[in-house]
């Protein structure tokens, strides 16, 4: 089917979006040792406002990238009429999802795991086998499943939208009861709605997002978005001891991601009207997936090596540089070949 030049461009913004989000959760990787939970070691040198940064950035980096997933996914099945058969959507996400998830974890992700942190079997199993944990893995089998959840949706409330999006809703308040974590089914409940607003946001083809002071909206809905995650932040624990505290958690915290997700999707729609792709972006644009899949043990071997060597903000540089230029460079020779290729889903 014939795409004209707009959808064209509408579609490598996309890719570009993609990328500039894999990048930020490199970023937020490289500074999540500052959380005090990430590693098996502590920082030398305390730097609580990286750790903070890096929460921020986790509140809505995923989120955007399934987001983005939606929004494309209602381009492609109710525009370009693909995925007609969920046979042939389902066989393609395998191959796209899984395979890299089960190459990956194997070979690669499992061993530098055991190398840090010593694990039982067990606990291997329920991690990785189970996928309750699997280190940054658990976003390839949480999208697959949202793919699924969003096929079916699409089936049944394309004319519908906000009923779907009342449902999605609906799935991610049952997501926020915490039940083990088996495939990501928890997380993917809580990503539903993120996938779908992208999908509204596809369908509605909302003018808003396409204006030329889309840079102040996004400037203005960042404001709103950083004081309430401020607020969040340092006052959640009060939260919790109020009378149904733990919802009311749970609300700021939906509240937060959707405005981050907005945030970003009207950040990057403005910036990609005004902006070519590039150099650096051209290159990594067909590595994103390999720089997602290799980049989190990259970093751990940053991490043990310089904790306590240089300034917390020279080391997250420093890690941030490395790791997206190494993960770049085994994806990039991977792709030589065309069953490689397959395995890391490229």
């Amino acid at each position: 089917m014939y795409i004209n030049e707009g959808k064209k461009q509408e579609l490598s913004n996309c890719n570009i979006t993609k990328c500039i989000l894999m990048l930020l959760v490199v970023l937020c990787h490289s500074m999540a040792f500052w959380t005090n939970n990430w590693f098996t070691k502590n920082p030398v040198y305390s730097a609580a406002y990286i750790g903070c940064a890096s929460e921020w950035l986790g509140t809505f980096h995923v989120y955007s990238f399934i987001m983005i997933s939606g929004y494309i996914f209602a381009f492609q099945k109710r525009e370009k009429f693909n995925y007609t058969s969920f046979c042939s959507f389902l066989y393609k996400k395998f191959k796209r999802l899984i395979v890299p998830y089960l190459f990956v974890s194997i070979f690669y992700v499992i061993p530098v795991y055991c190398l840090f942190f010593s694990p039982s079997i067990k606990t291997i199993i329920f991690n990785y086998f189970l996928a309750i944990s699997p280190s940054q893995l658990w976003f390839l089998i949480c999208l697959f499943n949202v793919f699924l959840l969003g096929w079916l949706m699409d089936m049944f409330f394309h004319n519908h939208i906000y009923y779907g999006l009342a449902f999605s809703v609906f799935l991610y308040l049952i997501g926020s009861i915490p039940f083990l974590n088996i495939f990501q089914i928890n997380t993917t409940l809580n990503c539903v709605v993120f996938f779908w607003i992208g999908y509204m946001l596809r369908k509605e083809k909302k003018s808003v997002f396409d204006g030329k002071y889309g840079h102040v909206i996004a400037g203005v809905i960042f404001l709103v978005d950083i004081s309430i995650y401020s607020f969040y932040y340092f006052y959640k624990g009060r939260i919790e001891l109020l009378p149904l505290g733990s919802f009311y958690n749970v609300l700021l915290v939906f509240l937060i991601r959707i405005i981050g997700v907005l945030m970003i999707f009207v950040l990057i729609q403005s910036f990609t009207q005004y902006s070519n792709k590039t150099n650096i972006l051209s290159l990594l644009i067909p590595q994103t997936m390999s720089v997602y899949l290799f980049h989190q043990q990259i970093v751990y071997f940053v991490v043990y090596i310089l904790n306590g060597v240089v300034h917390p903000v020279f080391h997250v540089m420093i890690c941030f540089v490395v790791s997206v230029s190494v993960s770049f460079l085994i994806g990039k020779l991977m792709s030589l070949n065309h069953f490689t290729r397959l395995l890391i889903g490229s």
